[in-house]
């Protein structure tokens, strides 16, 4: 799941030291992917009731720099996804769900991870679907495919051949 959201946020191709809006409430890994990616995390607070970032605080945190959004679905529960997708339409914002203790939730009849630009849902070992290890990243953007196709094998397009695109 970790490596999920680093190359997701790498796809996604955000100016360095952008800031993406995090909940504080959430796996340290939300946070270190973002800062792997040389962007800075600003954290929300939880809502007391659910566990998941406070919506009523996202205008306030927003500023010239801020370029992103990643609602953390914990415990199973998704985050006010609607919210947050309208929240980022109006303040132009790309969003990273971290889905990765949401595997087979929903919300509004959509699946965890499909709400966003990316998703990403995590198999290890404590996860509801477990592989030991290894995640998926979920886009439905042809563009963003492509370029996590590109990441996930050090810039080439095919294993096996040592021409790298990017």
């Amino acid at each position: 799941g970790t490596l999920g959201l680093f190359l997701a946020l790498l796809a996604a191709d955000l100016p360095r030291g952008s800031e993406i809006l995090i909940p504080a409430f959430t796996f340290y890994a939300s946070a270190s992917a973002a800062v792997f990616a040389g962007l800075k995390p600003v954290f929300i607070d939880a809502d007391p009731h659910t566990f998941n970032l406070d919506t009523s605080l996202l205008e306030s945190l927003v500023t010239e720099r801020t370029r992103a959004i990643m609602p953390v679905h914990v415990y199973g529960h998704c985050a006010p996804l609607d919210e947050i997708g309208e929240f980022a339409r109006r303040h132009d914002l790309f969003v990273l769900e971290d889905a990765a203790q949401a595997y087979g939730v929903t919300y509004k009849d959509r699946h965890a991870g499909t709400w966003g630009d990316l998703g990403v849902i995590s198999f290890f070992s404590d996860k509801t679907i477990t592989t030991g290890e290894g995640g998926v990243v979920l886009t439905n953007d042809t563009a963003l495919f492509n370029r996590l196709r590109l990441l996930r094998n050090q810039g080439r397009p095919h294993s096996g051949t040592f021409v790298h695109e990017s």
